[in-house]
């Protein structure tokens, strides 16, 4: 997993959500692992990938429980790096 992009922050959250990223499904691979963090206003406004994990094949989905919100937030996983520096010819 390499990048992990809040689509909405949600709403009402009294504590951080715990993150789930769904396992790779690959003999051998290895489930990514994240954080995340709420402002003041109960909405997600972070989140950390502590483990990328290994052997994804499709982006993976993610899933946020607890936390006590309002309106759940959304969180998308992508295997691809989108933010790259090309110095070529």
């Amino acid at each position: 997993v390499q990048t992990l992009t809040i689509v909405s922050g949600g709403t009402g959250y009294a504590t951080a959500p715990t993150v789930t990223i769904a396992s790779p499904g690959t003999t051998g691979g290895k489930q990514a692992t994240a954080t995340c963090t709420i402002d003041g206003g109960g909405v997600v406004n972070t989140v950390t990938i502590t483990y990328a994990g290994s052997g994804y094949e499709t982006n993976p989905i993610v899933t946020l429980t607890g936390g006590g919100f309002t309106t759940s937030a959304n969180i998308t996983a992508s295997i691809q790096q989108s933010n790259y520096i090309y110095y070529g010819q």
